[in-house]
């Protein structure tokens, strides 16, 4: 309630128009709290008489705040306030069939992200959320999958690709092991092996001409073949891949791609 009525004062005294410095140091001062007393403090709210539907008219609202709003203070706290939130959802151990708003939110802002050019979130930000929430990248890997093949812009889909990595990178353990949460991110990949190697032949196949983006496009490609072999999943992979796609990989990631073939 409290983090509730702190925000809405930041915003209504930090963008006043009359008498504005004043009231933008006042809204400042808020922030200041928010910051050190609610945001970076040690303890939050762990208790079960905080129910998933008052958190997730809030987490709404941040997301919408954090993605659209021109102003960077704003945006910048909507982002806090968005990792505070997540804490506290995660902190719950709800089910997965309970997170699944949760998990729709973050849809609509990444359909936001692809589609609209007065979405203001960068890459770095949506890659924190799955770096430490991995549970939300999971859901949403075939969905991001798509929207990176069929993105509009060539920038975006080169941005984006840092996020699909970032999920892939969960699924990736120091060492290759046997393990329930390997079987399991095996499985998941499993899954969406099909889209993977459909997002390989659109970024070969249009390879973009700046040379830092060409590269970035090769060098996703490999870090998805180390997860794909990493997971044993060579044989699905290999089998997954269309002729067309086979042959843009042995032309453009060449030794990459051999040795994946080769090794065991």
């Amino acid at each position: 309630m409290i983090y509730s009525y702190l925000v809405r004062a930041f915003v209504k005294y930090y963008s006043a128009q009359e008498k504005k410095n004043q009231l933008k140091q006042l809204g400042l001062r808020i922030r200041g709290i928010l910051q050190k007393k609610i945001f970076k403090a040690k303890d939050y709210p762990k208790g079960d008489d905080i129910a998933l539907a008052s958190l997730e008219p809030l987490l709404e609202k941040s997301l919408r705040s954090a993605s659209r709003s021109p102003d960077k203070d704003i945006s910048s706290l909507a982002q806090a306030s968005i990792f505070w939130l997540l804490k506290i959802i995660q902190s719950r151990n709800f089910d997965k069939s309970e997170l699944e708003r949760v998990v729709e939110l973050f849809k609509h802002t990444l359909v936001d992200y692809f589609e609209s050019k007065k979405c203001r979130l960068k890459s770095g930000f949506l890659k924190e959320v799955i770096r430490r929430h991995p549970w939300i990248g999971h859901d949403l890997f075939g969905f991001l999958l798509e929207k990176c093949g069929a993105a509009k812009s060539e920038f975006r889909r080169i941005e984006a690709l840092e996020i699909v990595d970032c999920v892939m990178k969960s699924w990736t353990p120091s060492t290759k092991g046997e393990d329930a949460s390997s079987k399991s991110s095996s499985k998941l990949l499993k899954k969406h092996l099909s889209t993977l190697c459909d997002l390989i032949q659109v970024l070969l196949s249009r390879l973009p001409e700046k040379q830092s983006r060409r590269a970035e496009a090769r060098r996703f490609c490999t870090r998805a073949l180390t997860t794909v072999s990493v997971l044993n999943l060579k044989k699905p992979f290999l089998k997954a891949l269309k002729p067309e796609t086979l042959s843009l990989c042995e032309s453009h990631l060449e030794n990459a791609f051999l040795r994946f073939k080769t090794t065991q």
